[in-house]
Order: structure tokens, then sequence, then C-alpha cells
């Protein structure tokens, strides 16, 4: 009988059969078993499976999720008989992940985010017939796209790439089926130009999606050609031009997604074309002109997004015509005029953002139509008149309600405790009057209450403490007066509690010790009395802790000593008496103080390890005697007003005047009558020689002599270096650096050579010597003086130390404290101290220069810009501690010298305003600190990921896919920081240098770590950048 015309169920166990015969036979010691009377041949299902399994030994382990591939394994050497007993099958159709049609051959293959790393090149696509679906999103694969190696798919319509690494251009589609259907390459590394002729290529294509890449240039008008696209995904790519007109062709169209490129020009008309369409996003380019008023015609339109672009002019009436609209956002653009009172017909909103714009006028009555909306966004505008009463109450189904930074006058309605289901209520920044209404405290779900800056009055209804869910309570810089009510205590999830700037009277209730999760707590600016509870000792989570400008009188109370994570104290102007507690002078992570201006008496000695960790310290202005060492960490205006200092002097270091013994007084009589005898005995001599001159060379000698000392005295004030023994060490430099041979450079730089030097005590320093020119390019000398001594004073536990400097035509430097580790660059380089540097390192690293420059803006006078933060200034000891270097040094140079040109910013580092403005401020230094964030977090520059978020790639991203992978993911209370420190870093790096915090708001939300959000493994980036702050 012919094979052809055996049976279909006997070729099945032939092909069923036959492998385990040839499995039998190799294992086998002896003779080879004769063959069976069939002939094996392999079944399409065996070259399949044998295709997946050499693909599957290629990819690098390990997988993410084992279970999948587990079950991809080869067949069993058991012996044939006992075929029921293996344990995996040999056709991979019971293969995880995997489909076959009737025949057995492979038609779906789905290993979506299984965390697969590798490349295709040894995936035999020709030997899968049968594929229809492949599905490969979400892995780690990487390699040229399009493979030649698809075109052998011929029954392929379902094609998922997307989320990987691969690159390429979209040059050779041809590669793919023309049947294809489905296509997802989005977050990939693709580049070039969007092809002109992809309708042709692609004819039967109705899902494309290259979001995420690097694509650029213009859109082509033939894309008006592609009529049977229902979804155009274009989003996050570098695409520049206007958009074709063409584009209203495309009548399936149901998804059109063009978000975060660099579109300008208007929207065109004929986008009123897509009646099918459902999804409009245009958001986060550079539109302008209207909006036009043929958008009304979409009327199956569910979401429209237009945020972030430039568009002006008013909101169309027409918009109130779209029904079906569950999300609008119109959030930072330049739309002015009032709000349509159409916009009311919208009854299946949800979301409204309509924030950062030019509105005016009032907040329609109609709005109180929109029963399903969840978030109202109205702040940043120009809108005045009251808030919709009681409107504004039916808006029952609202979790978020910002209107603050407007105009808005009036009371609060009473309506709002309605709002049941609001989490968040910010109406800060308006003209609100009269009293906060009792009802208020009905709103039991809400989570922030920011009132502040109105001007509100009244005393603080008691029924603030109805919110046991209440996390954050502004109420700051109002008018507020009376006592603060006891039953503030019961608010005790409460984290930010900020009644500062008020008219708040009697004393601090007690009740407040409950607020065991308080890290914020700002009373000051009020008119509270009283002394200050011990209670307060209790708040162990407290950060902050402001009570300046009260009447506050009485001791300090020794339990404030007993913080564990107090970073700043503030007790300033008000009537405290008795001595400081030395338990709060040695509280270990305070980094502020200010008990200015009471009447606190005693012995304060601040000792080098009270130095250490206090950045800021103002005692001035009590009646304190004040013992200091011999350094200049502090400034005199920091003690000015006690015993020992006066006005525009310090006492002599190293004690106070009342603190010296008299033992210390006779050797300090003794040491000045035996110093003015011994100068009277010189003065005498040097009459001698005057009067009775040898001869006249004598005479030439003693000039010469005089003139050489005067030299010498001019030398050494430029040589203004000193050790910790205050011994002049510009020799001893320059004989440790051989006169700055190059084996003694570790480091060269822009603006100079770092070189490590080692002193006759023992110390090393670090000497940084500036490349000049012959004429120099340092200020005059007193200014540079006078500039550099005020930087040796700066003592900041993560700022490297200015121990002194050399000002010199021909030889200028500076002397740093030496930092072991070298810097951030070159740490997260090396794979062997990147892995070092953990988790825990990481967050403490970020924190750390959070504070430096936050000590640098906000904490000294005048505030100190570094013009150049990034990677190769943040220094480590040998603890992993980070510590900024080079602050100051701008200041130094020349403005007009190429030096200071160079220190305007290291490249990657920059802040893109600083390219246009050409001025220097603040939040140049908190975008390079967002990138050096960034950096700690990713272990590399994040210039990828930063070109992705602003030319918008990857908002979709997960955080812990761009985690330094060197580390394992961090889990516990250390995963909570790092989401807490990404999403900061994100809010630095806002291309509007407006939009960025404070670096004082960066370093206090670091230390508060008040971030609620889901794990890391589900958070995203573009999530992290809505979060604010």
């Amino acid at each position: 009988m012919d094979r052809k015309e055996l049976p279909f169920s006997l070729l099945c166990l032939v092909s069923l059969l036959s492998p385990i015969f040839l499995l039998s036979a190799s294992d086998s010691a002896a003779a080879p078993t004769p063959p069976p009377s069939l002939p094996p041949g392999p079944s399409p299902n065996q070259s399949e499976a044998a295709a997946l399994l050499r693909w599957k030994k290629s990819l690098k382990r390990p997988y993410h999720n084992l279970t999948y591939l587990n079950t991809w394994m080869p067949p069993s050497s058991a012996d044939s008989s006992s075929l029921s007993s293996r344990k995996v099958p040999l056709s991979p159709c019971s293969w995880e992940g995997l489909s076959c049609n009737s025949a057995g051959s492979v038609t779906k293959i789905d290993l979506r985010g299984m965390g697969l790393r590798g490349t295709l090149d040894e995936l035999s696509l020709p030997s899968f017939p049968s594929l229809a679906h492949l599905d490969l999103g979400g892995n780690f694969l990487e390699g040229v796209l399009p493979s030649l190696s698809f075109s052998s798919l011929t029954s392929l319509v379902y094609l998922d790439l997307g989320g990987n690494s691969f690159y390429g251009t979209l040059d050779n589609l041809n590669s793919f089926s023309p049947g294809l259907g489905y296509l997802d390459v989005s977050r990939n590394g693709l580049h070039g130009s969007f092809p002109s002729n992809i309708s042709e290529t692609l004819p039967q294509l109705t899902y494309l999606d290259v979001s995420g890449n690097h694509l650029s240039g213009t859109l082509p008008p033939e894309i008006g050609n592609w009529t049977n696209l229902t979804s155009l995904r274009l989003s996050s790519n570098n695409f520049f031009g206007g958009i074709p007109p063409e584009i209203g062709k495309l009548a399936s169209l149901e998804s059109l997604s063009l978000r975060d490129n660099q579109l300008n020009g208007s929207i065109p008309e004929e986008i009123g074309g897509l009646v099918n369409l459902s999804v409009l996003e245009l958001s986060n380019n550079l539109l302008s002109g209207v909006i036009p008023r043929s958008i009304g015609t979409l009327g199956n339109l569910e979401v429209l997004l237009l945020h972030g672009n430039s568009i002006s002019g008013s909101i169309p009436q027409e918009i109130g015509g779209l029904v079906n609209l569950f999300v609008l956002q119109l959030s930072n653009n330049r739309l002015s005029g009032s709000i349509p009172q159409e916009i009311g017909g919208l009854v299946n909103l949800s979301m409204l953002q309509l924030s950062n714009n030019l509105l005016s006028g009032s907040i329609p009555q109609e709005i109180g139509h929109l029963g399903n909306l969840r978030i109202l966004q109205l702040d940043s505008n120009s809108l005045s008149g009251f808030l919709p009463e009681p409107e504004i109450g039916n808006l029952t189904s609202l979790v978020h309600l910002n209107a603050s930074h407007n105009s808005l006058w009036g009371n609060m309605p009473t309506s709002l405790s309605n709002l049941s289901s609001l989490y968040n209520l910010s109406l800060d920044g308006n003209r609100l009057s009269g009293p906060i209404p009792l009802e208020i405290g009905r709103l039991f779900s809400v989570r922030l209450l920011s009132l502040s800056h109105n001007s509100l009055i009244g005393p603080l209804p008691s029924s603030l403490g109805n919110f046991s869910q209440l996390e954050s309570l502004y109420l700051d810089g109002n008018q507020i007066s009376g006592p603060i009510p006891q039953e503030i205590g019961e608010i005790q999830r409460v984290s930010i509690l900020d009644l500062s700037s008020n008219r708040l009277t009697g004393p601090i209730p007690r009740s407040l010790s409950k607020l065991v999760l308080l890290q914020r707590l700002c009373l000051n600016r009020n008119r509270l009395h009283g002394s200050i509870p011990p209670e307060l000792g209790e708040l162990k989570s407290l950060v902050i802790l402001q009570l300046s400008m009260n009447n506050l009188s009485g001791l300090i109370p020794p339990q404030l000593g007993n913080y564990s994570q107090l970073r700043t104290l503030d007790l300033s102007k008000n009537d405290l008496s008795g001595e400081i507690p030395e338990s709060l002078l040695n509280s270990k992570n305070l980094s502020c103080l200010d008990l200015s201006r009471n009447k606190l008496t005693g012995l304060v000695n601040i000792t080098p390890d009270v130095m250490d960790h206090l950045n800021a310290i103002n005692l001035s202005y009590n009646h304190l005697n004040v013992a200091l060492p011999y350094d200049d960490a502090f400034s005199c205006e920091d003690f000015i007003g006690n015993i020992g200092f006066e006005e525009g002097c310090r006492a002599p270091p190293g004690t106070s005047r009342e603190g010296q013994s008299q033992a210390e007084r006779s050797k300090a009589a003794i040491f000045v009558v035996l110093l003015l005898s011994l100068l009277l005995l010189l003065s005498f001599l040097a009459i001698l020689l005057v009067k009775f001159p040898k001869d006249s060379s004598s005479r030439g000698g003693v000039e010469r002599r005089r003139e050489t000392q005067l030299a010498r005295r001019n030398e050494a004030d430029r040589f203004s270096i000193w050790n910790y023994d205050g011994r002049l060490v510009f020799e001893d430099i320059i004989e440790a650096t051989e006169n700055f041979d190059d084996i003694y450079c570790i480091g060269v730089g822009g603006n100079g050579s770092v070189y490590e030097a080692e002193l006759p005590t023992g110390q090393v320093v670090a000497v940084k010597k500036f490349h000049l020119s012959e004429s120099g390019e340092l200020l005059d000398e007193a200014s540079s003086r006078n500039e550099i001594r005020t930087l040796t004073r700066i003592r900041h536990r993560n700022i490297v130390k200015l121990y002194g400097f050399c000002l010199h035509a021909r030889c200028q430097f500076l002397v740093y404290e030496y930092m072991e580790r070298g810097s951030l660059a070159s740490l997260l380089a090396d794979d062997r101290t990147a892995v070092e540097f953990d988790w825990v390192r990481r967050v403490n690293a970020i924190k750390g220069v959070a504070d430096a420059l936050s000590y640098m803006h906000h904490d000294i006078a005048p505030a100190m810009v570094h013009r150049d933060i990034s990677s190769k200034n943040i220094l480590f000891d040998s603890e992993f501690k980070a510590c900024i270097s080079d602050f100051g040094t701008a200041r130094i140079l020349k403005p007009d010298s190429s030096i200071w040109t160079a220190l305007m910013g290291t490249c990657g580092y920059i802040a893109p305003d600083l390219a246009y403005t050409m001025k220097v401020t603040e939040k140049c230094d908190v975008y390079s600190f967002g990138v050096v964030a960034l950096e700690v977090i990713m272990g590399a520059h994040p210039g990828g990921l930063i070109l992705s978020l602003f030319t918008r790639i990857g908002r979709n991203t997960l955080l812990k896919d761009v985690l330094d992978r060197r580390l394992p993911t961090p889990i516990g209370e250390v995963e909570k920081e790092m989401v807490s420190a990404a999403m900061l870093a994100l809010a630095c790096i806002q291309a509007d240098p407006k939009s960025r915090p404070t670096m004082r708001c960066v370093s206090q939300e670091l230390s508060a770590c008040r971030l609620s959000f889901r794990e890391l493994n589900a958070v995203t980036l573009g999530e992290l950048m809505n979060l604010r702050l």
C-alpha cells in the first residue's frame, strides 16, 4: 500500500512514535535498532517544536515568568512503551503561550510580557507556515526590524513587537505579509521618516502603532489614502510640520493619536471628516491657532486631548455637541474668553481639565449638570465670581476639584459638603472670604484640603476633626482667628498641617501629640501664647516644626531633642527663656535650627560634631554664651546680640568671653605683657639700626630687605590657603604635587585639572588648578578673595569643603576636601562599584544632593546657584556620602571669560530654558538635579528617556523598566522612596521652569516621602509626571 493511501489516524500514530524510536536508538549503547517499517519523516509540529526549542536556548536567562518557558521541553528519553508517563507531550500545541489548528500546526504565539531577553535570529520563522498571530510585546528583545524573515509568514495577520529594543526604519515594510491587519512596533528604537507608500505596502492594515520611537520628518499627505485604517498611533516621536488636511479622508478611523511630537500649525478643519472617531489625541505638540468649529461634528468622540500646545482663541460653543465625550483636556494652552455654557451638555463627561490658560469670567452654573464628572481642574486661570451655589454640590461623583490660583471671591459654598467622594479640594490662591463652613466636616473621604492664601476669617471649625482620611491640610495665609480646636487631634492620618500666617490665638493644643503620622507642622506667624507642650516630642515622624513669630514663652522642652526625623526646627521670634536643651544640639538629623530673638540663656558649646550635622544655625539676639571652635563654619550674624558678640564682629574663636576661666584670663594677660615687651625691644633695635647705619650698602640692604618683606607679605595675601592648624600651606601643595606634575592629576575638566596632594600632616586634599590664559581670567583679587572666603565658611555635609585658594597671575587654584570614591559618573560606569552603590545608598545620595541645593538656594544670603550640576560634580567619600563639588566657582570667574561660559552647564544637564533666556536661576539647578537623580535611578545618563518624555517617548513605560538592572528590584520602604524620588526627578525636568518645584520643596518631600501610590511594578512614568507636589 502506498504511504499516501494510509489512513490519517495511522499517519498521526507514526508521526508520534517515530521520534521515540529515533531517541531510543541514539541513546542505546548497543547496535542501532532497525528502523520501523514506515519512514519516520518529521511532521510540521515537530519542526515547529524544534524551531521553538532552538530559539529558547538562544535566549538569555532568567525569564520573568518561568512557568511559561518551563513547559517548552524536548521529549523525554523514556521508553516508548511509557508514552503516557512523559511530562511534556511531543507536540508544542500544549506548551504555554501557543495555540494550534486542527492539523497540529502552530497558529498563535503569545509571549507578551514574559521578560524574554535576546534576539529573533534563532527563531526560524519559515517553520511556521500557519502562524497568524505573533505577540512578543513587552519584552527585552532586540535586533533589526523589519526582518526579511517575516516575509515567509504569509498567514500572519497580527503582529505585536511593541515595548522591546528593536531598531531600524519603516522603509522595508514590504518584508511583512501584505495581508497584515494589525501591526504594533511601538516603544522601540526605530528611526527615520514615515513612508509615504505605506498604504500600498500594507493595504489590509487596520491598526498601526509606531508610537514611542525616534521617527522624525513630516507626515506625508498620502496618509489620506489609507481608507481601511481604524486606529493610527504615531505619538511620542519627533514628527514635525503640520497635520496634513488629507487626514480628514480617513472616514473609518476610530482612534488617532499624534500627541507628544513637535507638530506645529493649526488643527485642520478637515478633522471634522473623521465622523467615526472616538479618540483624538493631539496633546503636547506645538500646535497654534484655534480649535476648529468642525470638531463639533465628531459625535462619536469620547476622548479629546489638546493640552500642552499653544492653542489660542475661545473654546467653541460647538464642543457642547460632543454628547459622548468622556475626557476633555484643554489645559496648558492660551485659551481665552469664558467657559461656554454649552459645556453643561457633556453629561457623560468624567474628566474636564482647563487649567493653565487665560480663561476669564465666571464658572457657568451649567457645570452642575455634569453629574458623572470625577475630575475638574480649573486652576491657574483668571476666573472670577462665585463658586456656583448650589450647582457645585450636584457634582456628587467628583473626586478631584482644583480651582486654585484664580480670582474667585465670596464665601465657600456650603453645598461642597455634598461631595462625599471628594479626595482633593484645592481652592488656594483666590479671594475667598467669610468663615470656613461647619459643613465642610462632612467631606469624610477628603485627603487633601488646600484653602491657603485667601481671605478666610473666623475660627477653625471643630468639624475638622471629622476628616478621618485627611493627609494634608493647608490653611496658611488667611485671617483665621481664635484658638486651635482640640478636635484637630482627631485627624490622625494627617502628615502635613500648615496653619501659618493667620491670627490664631491661645495655646498650642496638647491633642496635636495624637497626630503620630505628622511630618510637617507649621504654626508660625500667628499669635499663639503659652508654653510649647512637651507632648509634641511624641511626634516621632516630624520632619519640619515651625513655631516662629508667635508669643510663646517658657522653656524649650527637652523632649524636642527626641525627634529621630526632624530636619528643620524654627522657634525664632518668641519669648522663650532658659537654656537650650543639650539633646537638641546633639540631634543628628537636625540640619536647620533657628532660635533667634528669644530670651535664652546659658552656655552653648558648638562642637565640631554639632557643626557636622547642622547646615544652618541662628542663635542671634538672645542672652547666650556661645563657645565656637576655630572654624569659619557659621557667620557672625548667626550669633549677634549674644554675650561676647557685637554687631559686625565675633568673639574670639574657641570660647565665649564669659566662658573663659580665671586661669585662662591670667594666661592671656601674661601673654599680652610678654608680647608688648617683645614689640618694644624690636622697636628699640629698629631705631638703632636706622640711626646708626654701618654704611650706604647696609642702608641699601635694609631697603631691599624691606621691599622683599613687603612683596612676600603681598604674596601671602594671595596664597590664602589654610590647613586645620591655620598655617600657610602653599609651598606644601606645590611640593606635594611636584609643581602640578601629571602623575598626580586625577581628573581634567573644561575649566581645570584636579590633583591629589598629600600634605606633610598626612591630610589629603584635592587641588583644582584652573586653565587660564596669561592675562588671567579672574575678577579683581579683592572681590575674588571675599567671594572665596565666604565659600570657605559654608559647611554642609553634602557640599565638598573648600579649604582655601591661591590667586596669582601664573597659578590660580582652589583646595578642596578629598573624596575617596570619585564622581558619580565614574562610580556608575564601573559595574562593580555600581552594584556596591545599592538602592539605599542611591536614595541617600539623591536626598543629600537635594539637601545641599536647598541649603544653597534658600538657607544662605545671598542665594547661590551652582550652574553646573552633573554626574561629574557629584563626589562620594568612602562611606558613599554624596557631596556637590565646585559650588561657587562660577562666581569667582569673569562673566566674559571662556571658563565662565563653560560653567554655564554640562551638555545633557543644561535646562532647556537657559538656551533661549541665557538667564541662570535656581530653576536651572533644579533641572540639572532632576537629570542627575534619574541617572542615579537608571544607572546611566537619562538622555534617551528625557527625549522620550519631551519629544515624548515612553510615558507608558513602567518605572521598573528603567531602573538600573545591575541591582535587584527594590522592595519595602526603599521601594516607596525610589518611587517618590522618581516622581520628584520627573517634576524637576519640566520644560517650563515655573512648573519645576523649588529645591526646598524637593528636599522636604524626599525627607517626608509622603507619596502614596501603587507598587513600583505597576506605576508608569506618565502617571508619576501627572502627580502634583
